[in-house]
């Protein structure tokens, strides 16, 4: 495929029913450097899910000689499904009553640069481009909307241009960051009230998955709009392991994973919160994704992302 999101590798996996694999640090400084896996289907690897196998395949491949080549060679083809990505993304939406909007987009020369166009341009949102020029060596500023240091040149200019909203993605375009029209961050429970109200007056009475370090004040609404309000083990290869997706789901640092992207039998449900917005002082900005389990863990059940044990109000592990 060449240069990807990862969400774009995701639909790519899903929609042409192809194990994917994409080399990607994430939100991490140019220094790092890694492989995501996922099967065909974008069906997820994790640790117990194949990649522990793949780790010990390696290590064992260290004491023996490596394999001989095949006989034959494999064929490799190209494929450009960026246009399907953009057209998936804008019919998850009714965008017919969209008003014109102005929003400042930082994609911190990372994958957003090639994706954010391809799904904006048909709208009626007029852009302001802050680092599109993709670059690995991130020469303005790290593409991890997670430091606050990095929001800065966004915030300025969606008060400069007087925009009606600033996003700001990190270097995979899997985690997204909103700013207000005052150039202030929105919290990212918020966000997930305020997206959960939306698809619970479409599928309403359905589910809302929260990981530990929410708001606390998610739960509560999504409770009192009439949804269901799970707890979600921290990781997103376990939600989808699982195998029963809801179709709208939260990464705790303010991403939106929007499932239905994603092949029809990996989805289920949604559900509803009413942002009331005295509720979110205590919300987090920080920490790593969230997984599925169908019954809510005990208390100190989980793990943070560090390996330590944590309660349903302990800190998250700053920068996982």
């Amino acid at each position: 495929m060449g240069l990807a999101s990862t969400d774009l590798l995701y639909f790519a996996s899903g929609s042409l029913n192809l194990p994917g694999v994409m080399f990607t640090a994430s939100h991490n400084p140019v220094r790092y450097n890694g492989i995501k896996f996922c099967r065909a289907g974008a069906v997820p690897m994790s640790l117990e899910a194949g990649l522990g196998q793949v780790g010990d395949s390696a290590i064992a491949i260290l004491d023996v000689d490596l394999p001989e080549p095949a006989e034959t060679a494999g064929v490799v083809s190209h494929r450009d499904v960026l246009a399907d990505y953009g057209s998936r993304v804008r019919v998850m939406v009714d965008t017919s009553a969209l008003r014109p909007l102005k929003v400042v987009v930082n994609t911190g020369n990372g994958m957003a640069g090639m994706t954010a166009p391809e799904v904006l341009g048909s709208l009626p949102v007029t852009v302001t481009p802050l680092y599109f020029e993709p670059d690995g060596s991130f020469p303005n500023h790290e593409a991890n909307p997670l430091d606050p240091k990095n929001l800065v040149d966004l915030r300025a200019e969606v008060l400069r241009v007087g925009a009606d909203l600033g996003l700001a993605f990190d270097g995979v375009a899997d985690r997204c960051f909103v700013v207000d029209e005052r150039g202030q961050p929105v919290p990212a429970s918020a966000i997930t009230a305020l997206v959960a109200l939306r698809e619970l007056q479409r599928v309403p009475g359905s589910t809302v998955l929260y990981n530990v370090i929410t708001s606390q004040a998610v739960p509560e609404l999504v409770t009192e709009a009439g949804g269901m309000a799970v707890r979600t083990r921290v990781g997103h290869s376990y939600i989808k392991a699982d195998g029963d997706w809801g179709h709208f789901r939260r990464r705790a640092l303010g991403a939106l994973l929007l499932c239905r992207l994603l092949p029809r039998r990996y989805r289920h449900g949604c559900g509803v919160a009413r942002a009331r917005s005295a509720r979110w002082s205590g919300s987090a900005a920080v920490g790593a994704g969230f997984g599925l389990r169908a019954v809510q863990p005990a208390r100190g059940d989980q793990l943070n992302c560090d390996g330590r044990r944590c309660g349903d109000r302990s800190p998250p592990a700053v920068g996982c």
